[in-house]
């Protein structure tokens, strides 16, 4: 299985991934924030350490490695992010690219981490396949992702698509075990993310979702304004329900992920396009 996911077919991928790269600003931080600390514990991001964040969004997470003194290196396919990314940390290079071509040499970092990023990979399995080639011997592969919540409430019934598979495949813990060893990994360990959001008003959450937290606006803004209607009344009454001294947490299922490289690379040959054949440095890679 390839882990391809397709976009909707009036919208061309890229062009998908650039209309959605701004949803960091717009709801999805205080959610994703939240895993970055677990996420880098998992790592085991120590000083000195050379680190990589695949679909690294606005920068944060390699912003948090570089914080606990670890060089750090970003990389997304959205060019709104990368250069977002390298505006706000303008220390760390930040790169545009693939998650299953990544223009680095092998055994380059000493960790690779995504912060939520894999549900939304188009070759999940590539990107792993790469992880494992850019990582020194005895390097970590750390990971989020969302588990699938399963609520009935807002089901196909209800006037709303099922989520792919491939959004959800690796917050099943069976299937990451699986995926992780056929890339190479070992050691494999799962753990719960606590992940929560507590918007201030009903209509906070539904702008976040409508708005353009990714991938999640996709379905909504595809409907009639009708059926967008039904959908934030839905959202409106039960949040209103969950309410508790006007109060309310929505609690997001996740996990983090981490794994080991023990094997070497079987060829540890230089990618075409690589930004720097002697990465890793203690100077970051020149940006394209």
């Amino acid at each position: 299985m390839s882990g391809t996911e397709s976009a909707p077919s009036e919208v061309p991928p890229r062009e998908m991934d650039e209309n959605l790269a701004n949803a960091d600003a717009r709801g999805s931080v205080a959610i994703t924030s939240q895993a970055i600390a677990p996420l880098l514990a998992v790592a085991r991001i120590t000083r000195g350490a050379r680190i990589l964040d695949v679909g690294c969004g606005a920068g944060r997470a390699a912003a948090a490695a570089s914080d606990q003194g670890a060089a750090s290196w970003g990389v997304d396919n959205a060019a709104a992010q990368v250069t977002a990314a390298a505006k706000r940390y303008p220390a760390i290079a930040f790169l545009r690219a693939d998650a299953a071509q990544l223009p680095f040499a092998a055994e380059s970092f000493d960790a690779v981490i995504s912060n939520f990023g894999i549900p939304h990979f188009r070759d999940q399995d590539g990107f792993l396949r790469e992880a494992f080639r850019v990582l020194c011997p005895c390097g970590v592969l750390a990971f989020t992702a969302w588990s699938d919540p399963a609520q009935k409430e807002f089901s196909a019934a209800d006037g709303v698509a099922p989520p792919t598979g491939d959004f959800f495949r690796f917050g099943e813990a069976a299937h990451c075990q699986i995926a992780l060893r056929n890339a190479g990994f070992d050691s494999v360990a799962i753990e719960v993310a606590h992940v929560a959001w507590r918007p201030p008003a009903p209509e906070a959450l539904i702008e976040a979702v409508m708005a353009g937290i990714v991938r999640a606006a996709v379905l909504p803004n595809a409907e009639t304004a009708e059926a967008q209607a039904v959908i934030r009344d839905a959202v409106r009454t039960r949040i209103e329900a969950d309410t508790r001294d006007g109060a309310f947490a929505l609690v997001l299922p996740a996990i983090v992920v981490s794994a080991k490289k023990t094997k070497p690379h079987a060829t540890p040959t230089k990618r075409h396009g690589d930004v720097d054949a002697q990465l890793p440095t203690s100077e970051p890679p020149h940006r394209f």
